[in-house]
């Protein structure tokens, strides 16, 4: 394998067809797959007829699926191990790639895009890339400083394919398109300001406090008499039923699949939670997302485009980058303040 020395990015230091066949490879989180949408449009504008192929695990199949301008989808089946790393080098042999974004910055990730046998193979430098990963491609994009915003980071790959972007994150379809996939979901009250509120997240210290909740769900129905839908996954049905019990907001917390929930909060006016891939799909589908921060960098992965509507603790610890808290009780989250919450909701829906 070969791996070219770091090139400067003022313009392609390569040249691709006219219609280029790209394979796309971002399997992880529901939040990185959602902010990988924003080398789409990009890519569709400077090549018309190029063929945009994704390569994602099973999980977020369906989401990706919704998007229009991905042509076909690779499923690697995670779960069933090396018969599915043997069945995906098979499925890659099978096609003719002009060039492969290489998303993920693995060394899982490394090997598929050299198995594509792309001749142009891009990856992140090698001060960011993991485990090796850069060993696997022929180019980089530059390397990214520290708290530099994720779509940002993704959309350095459009430097090096000539590709000009102006809105970074699309989804590709419209309100009318989305709003099908829940049309007899949920009573939807057009005359109240309908507020989704995710509850949960992958990791445990940026779950923000049952307390919390209870009393931004009752201050949001008397004091601004908005609508509230609860939303999440089965983790999180005691906590909802809870709040609902509480204060008699609306609840379809695990109730959705991907599709619909993207259609949900597509339809909402404002959506509050903690760092979660749901705040990454309400930004792609240009719904206002309130996010709560606590243990990670808000400036590198927060919601893109509502970065100033983070609420967040100034507490000496944070960002600790740990999935658990190493022994405060989460005081990152558990000091969020509700009006401050409230403050940015007023400026959303004013």
């Amino acid at each position: 394998m070969e791996a070219y020395s770091l090139l400067p990015m003022s313009k392609a230091p390569f040249s691709l067809p006219q219609s280029p066949s790209f394979l796309l490879i971002l399997m992880g989180a529901l939040g990185d797959v959602a902010r990988g949408l924003c080398l789409l449009e990009p890519i569709q504008n400077r090549y018309p007829g190029a063929h945009i192929t994704w390569l994602i695990e099973p999980k977020w199949k369906s989401f990706i699926e919704l998007h229009p301008l991905i042509d076909e989808i690779i499923v690697f089946d995670r779960p069933k191990g090396l018969r599915a790393v043997g069945k995906l080098r098979r499925k890659l042999k099978e096609k003719s790639f002009d060039i492969t974004l290489d998303l993920q910055r693995h060394f899982k990730s490394g090997v598929f895009s050299y198995l594509s046998d792309a001749p142009i193979r891009v990856g992140f430098a090698k001060q960011n890339a993991k485990e090796g990963n850069w060993l696997f491609q022929t180019h980089y994009i530059p390397p990214y400083e520290k708290g530099s915003s994720k779509v940002d980071h993704y959309l350095s790959f459009c430097d090096l394919i000539d590709a000009s972007y102006t809105h970074p994150l699309s989804f590709g379809l419209s309100q009318a398109e989305l709003q099908g996939f829940t049309s007899d979901l949920y009573d939807f009250q057009e005359q109240k300001t309908l507020c989704g509120v995710v509850l949960g997240s992958s990791w445990e210290s940026k779950d923000w406090i049952p307390t919390g909740y209870i009393s931004l769900c009752e201050r949001l129905m008397q004091d601004r008499d908005a609508q509230v839908l609860l939303l999440g996954d089965g983790s999180q049905q005691d906590l909802a039923e809870m709040i609902v019990e509480k204060t008699g907001a609306s609840s379809l917390v695990g109730q959705t699949n991907v599709p619909q929930l993207t259609s949900l909060l597509a339809r909402c006016a404002v959506v509050v939670g903690p760092d979660s891939g749901p705040g990454h799909i309400a930004s792609a589908v240009g719904t206002p997302y309130i996010s709560l921060f606590g243990p990670t960098d808000h400036r590198r992965v927060a919601p893109y485009a509502t970065e100033e509507l983070v609420v967040r603790a100034d507490v000496a610890c944070a960002p600790c980058l740990k999935r658990k808290c190493p022994g405060l009780d989460k005081i990152c989250m558990r000091l969020i303040s509700v009006d401050e919450i409230l403050a940015r909701f007023d400026k959303v829906v004013s």
